[in-house]
């Protein structure tokens, strides 16, 4: 059976709605709070005692419960009912929403900066990436430099299976610190290097652990145990710890800076400095300002060479339907066009099209590139871009010597090799085959061994992508 208590009966509880749930023999069964009710307003105070009386012993409550009086027993006592839950928030049209952004959970974030000291095995979560914090390193790496997906590691790949939730790491080795962190320690070993495992290279670490009176060390990766150089000794405590921690940042910091010799070095000589912009000059590129932006940036990017570096040099090439290459070895600049952007290649030789930035005119050649492009480009713009083989061709171009390419675009390539063909199936979408529609169709080859040999040259490409026509996943997936 179900007992009702009425609103004038709890009153004096001010705080508690309930429904007691009796069973037949009348024991309680469920205790249910009812906390959607409106409790009644507190008043303020407590009540006032009776004044103290002549000494007597205090009066004795009365045995006798009160009730008060409920409706009649004829009528019918309406069960409690809970408010109704809202779905989503209405607007002021009177359309009601699916979801109420005001409902939806967001992560706390503090003002003041949280202070994380990172250390060994801890129960201590790391700081949030996107809140303010103070990383001190007492022998584990910041996590601004490395962040795992998962704070807690599943024991066996059957239970992270079964979870369901992605296991990876995003690594940062140059990630930007707080002015209040401390710099990462610079460690030099000498000629020999740094001393690593025999086994799997690892290098040392504040976790490798030193064994035999510190005579051995144990790879904390491998667990290969290797002979300690002889200049390398420190004896240990009763606990494996070297009485030179402390002076050691290796074994006392979770992320240090090695200086290695040469042989570290898969180049012979130093890799000089090379910048190269390529910049889509089509219509959309105009449409989206990019072109006046970059152009206009240009003798600021020369600026900052001549600071950086004595023998930098900076190379600008465009693309549309083709790819232009312009010569700033001649008094005069003059464009070389690459029409075969199928097969592209490089139409001049590096040295040909690139400009050393100290020297004595290369601001005078900047601002002179700057008026060519516009006057050619800005009334006879084309409606496709070749971006793609505009990057095949730099790369041809810069096989020698290495250096970083960026790539400023406004579209995916639609003409030439590596082009996005802009292809939906509709019927695909909520089925099995909507994968297919975000797996590059058909272009990973092409992309895959420019990368390959982009690798092995040491040149790096950087996409900077402003769309202004309608693009999806897909059509960016190179």
């Amino acid at each position: 059976m179900a007992l009702h208590l009425h609103k004038e009966a709890l009153e004096p509880l001010r705080f508690l709605r309930a429904v007691l749930l009796l069973n037949k023999e009348g024991y309680p069964l469920l205790l249910d709070f009812l906390i959607h009710l409106p409790l009644p307003p507190f008043q303020g105070g407590y009540p006032a005692q009776p004044p103290p009386g002549p000494m007597g012993p205090p009066p004795q409550p009365s045995l006798q419960p009160t009730f008060t009086p409920g409706p009649p027993f004829h009528q019918t006592t309406p069960p409690i009912q809970p408010p109704a839950k809202s779905s989503g928030a209405t607007t002021a049209s009177g359309t009601q929403q699916r979801i109420d952004p005001t409902q939806i959970p967001r992560p706390l974030s503090r003002p003041d900066a949280i202070t994380y000291v990172a250390k060994g095995p801890t129960l201590t979560m790391p700081p949030p990436a996107n809140s303010k914090y103070i990383c001190l390193d007492n022998g584990c790496a910041s996590p601004r430099f490395i962040r795992p997906s998962l704070n807690h590691v599943p024991e066996s790949k059957d239970l992270l299976q079964t979870s369901g939730l992605p296991l990876g790491v995003v690594v940062c080795p140059l990630a930007k610190l707080d002015p209040n962190e401390l710099s990462v320690p610079l460690v030099d070993f000498g000629g020999t290097g740094p001393l690593r495992c025999t086994r799997c290279k690892a290098y040392v670490n504040c976790f490798t652990r030193f064994i035999q009176g510190g005579r051995m060390f144990a790879c904390n990766i491998c667990t290969m145990q290797n002979d300690t150089p002889r200049d390398y000794y420190c004896a240990v405590d009763q606990l494996g710890t070297r009485r030179d921690v402390a002076d050691r940042m290796e074994l006392a910091r979770g992320s240090v800076e090695f200086v290695v010799p040469s042989v570290y070095s898969v180049r012979e000589s130093a890799q000089q400095e090379i910048v190269v912009f390529a910049l889509d000059v089509s219509v959309f590129a105009f449409q989206s300002n990019l072109v006046a932006s970059v152009v206009a940036a240009l003798p600021s990017v020369l600026e900052t060479l001549q600071k950086s570096s004595p023998h930098a040099q900076f190379g600008l090439m465009t693309f549309d339907t083709a790819v232009h290459y312009y010569r700033l070895d001649q008094e005069t600049i003059s464009m070389v066009v690459c029409p075969d952007v199928d097969d592209p290649a490089a139409p001049v030789p590096a040295r040909a099209w690139l400009l050393p930035v100290h020297s004595p005119n290369a601001l005078e050649k900047i601002q002179e590139l700057q008026d060519l492009i516009m006057t050619l480009f800005s009334n006879d713009a084309k409606n496709q871009s070749v971006s793609g083989a505009a990057v095949t061709s730099a790369v041809d171009s810069l096989l020698t010597s290495g250096g970083r390419v960026s790539v400023f675009h406004a579209g995916p390539p639609r003409l030439g090799v590596g082009k996005i063909t802009k292809e939906e199936a509709a019927s695909s979408y909520g089925t099995t085959k909507e994968v297919q529609l975000y797996a590059g169709r058909g272009v990973h080859a092409h992309y895959e061994e420019l990368a390959r040999l982009s690798a092995q040259s040491f040149i790096s490409i950087d996409i900077i992508s402003v769309a202004n026509p309608y693009s999806d996943l897909a059509e960016y997936i190179y």
